[in-house]
């Protein structure tokens, strides 16, 4: 038999969103209680299920910028949009150069290729960025009409079916469609970012209406997520042949349909297990709080969730602001003094600046089940977030080369791997702190929205990020 495990939850109240003071009411996440008996069959199985869901909502983008190995990214094409930071281009000179290799086969016109490269990177930048906040907005606004399965189906398969193409035309000749491929480069780039955008916000929406182990273990997985891809393209670079970027390609693009393809089957399997099946009904809207009299699903009031919500949501863009504004945009501009050439040409990029950040990253999405600050601590944890604004100015006086306006200060290696060791280790921590906490903060009808809502405050810090490298490198 199995075993039940009571949990209190506040009870439902049949009112519609008309009012101020039901609003207030509605937020109250601990008023009246119920007891609710859950059944224990299949925690461990829904717990694996939010891991592979949090890994599955940065493999595919990370994938994608990492294409293709480091080194050369440009082969002997200008890249100095990627190197000076354009908006959302940061790290992505990797995957640009896996196509610069489709957009110079047989062509020897430079000028020609050169226009090719850079249109495509400003499209890259632009189409990520923009469509993924978007995408984020428009999902939160709306995530009250459309059903759990279809927003989590539509998402998972469209990346499925974006990666099984692209693998494919890793293999195939573009001379004669050269036009036709790029413009389905940009395009892929787009819907990769809608599909993402739209599961990455789905996720996050179920997540805070489960208990915060589960926001945890989303979290978590995307830590695991980053460390697996930096993990993978240093394997890829000491044991792939130089330039085969073909098969680096195939390779990187058939794990992430693999993975995408497996997220799929366990989602399926989770919404069947006793453990799962309260949660879930409760994002699908089953209670009379969602619906009105006539059946017409109501506008949840997004701006009183975010007077209770607003210094997590805060907190969680101004730390992937930070974040966004010197990984990678910074941190792969810091040059080496190590005499061996092999450390200093091929690995210190991808060792230093992915796995080092990706795997304290990790560590320090897997140490907040501490949940210190405590979510009573709110502003405690804000002014922690506020303290990482200092990596602005630690990172810029390493040695990041061109330079035009400042000396390095930081003239030895052990100074950014010390760096990028607190940086990737806040990250994580503090920004799995805000997403576990800010959910919690209304009352359960209401956090399937407010866990959207989180997410669109983590990629609005993002954009933002992306935005301010510009002016950290303006200054160097």
């Amino acid at each position: 038999m199995d075993e039940k495990r009571v949990v209190e939850v506040e009870e439902v109240k049949s009112v519609p969103y008309s009012s101020s003071d039901e609003h207030e009411t509605l937020l109250r996440p601990t008023e009246r209680k119920e007891e609710k008996i859950i059944s224990n069959s299949g925690f461990y199985f829904t717990y694996f299920t939010f891991l592979l869901c949090g890994v599955c909502t940065v493999f595919p983008w990370n994938v994608f910028i990492t294409a293709k190995p480091l080194q050369d990214p440009c082969r002997g094409i200008s890249c100095d949009a990627t190197r000076v930071g354009l908006p959302g281009t940061e790290g992505q000179h990797a995957r640009y150069a896996y196509f610069d290799d489709k957009l110079s086969e047989n062509i020897t016109n430079a000028a020609n290729t050169t226009s090719y490269k850079d249109l495509l990177e400003v499209f890259f930048g632009i189409g990520s960025q923009v469509t993924s906040l978007v995408m984020q907005f428009v999902m939160t606004s709306v995530i009250y009409r459309i059903s759990l399965d279809l927003r989590m189906y539509l998402s998972l398969g469209g990346m499925l079916l974006i990666f099984l193409i692209t693998a494919v035309l890793a293999w195939v000749p573009v001379f004669d469609w050269l036009n036709v491929f790029y413009y389905t480069t940009v395009a892929t780039v787009i819907f990769i970012s809608a599909f993402s955008a739209i599961f990455q916000s789905s996720t996050f929406g179920l997540s805070g209406v489960f208990p915060k182990e589960f926001m945890h273990a989303t979290m978590i997985g995307q830590g695991i997520g980053g460390v697996v891809v930096s993990v993978f393209e240093i394997f890829i670079l000491a044991v792939i042949p130089d330039r085969e970027y073909a098969i680096s390609g195939f390779v990187y693009f058939l794990c992430a349909f693999i993975v995408i393809l497996v997220t799929i089957v366990s989602y399926a399997s989770m919404v069947r297990q006793p453990f799962a099946m309260p949660y879930i009904n409760d994002a699908r809207f089953e209670d009379s709080l969602n619906i009105q009299n006539s059946g017409r699903k109501k506008m949840p009031p997004f701006f009183s969730i975010f007077k209770k919500i607003w210094l997590p949501a805060v907190s969680v863009c101004l730390v992937f602001t930070v974040t966004l504004g010197c990984f990678p945009g910074l941190l792969v501009m810091v040059k080496s003094y190590s005499l061996n050439e092999t450390w200093r040409e091929t690995f210190f990029t991808p060792v230093v600046c992915f796995l080092f950040f990706n795997f304290w990253d990790f560590v320090g999405r897997t140490s907040s089940f501490l949940q210190l600050p405590s979510e009573k601590r709110l502003g405690f944890l804000g002014f922690l977030v506020v303290l990482r604004l200092a990596f602005y100015p630690l990172f810029a006086f390493c040695n990041i080369q061109p330079r035009h306006h400042t000396d390095v200060i930081f003239d030895d290696d052990i100074y950014p791997m010390i760096y990028v060791t607190l940086f990737g280790f806040t990250n994580g921590y503090f920004g799995s702190l805000c997403v576990m906490y800010g959910p919690k903060l209304v009352a359960p009808e209401l956090q399937e929205t407010a866990g959207a809502m989180m997410s669109f405050f983590l990629v609005l810090g993002l954009a933002i990020g992306s935005l301010s490298s510009l002016a950290v490198l303006a200054f160097v």
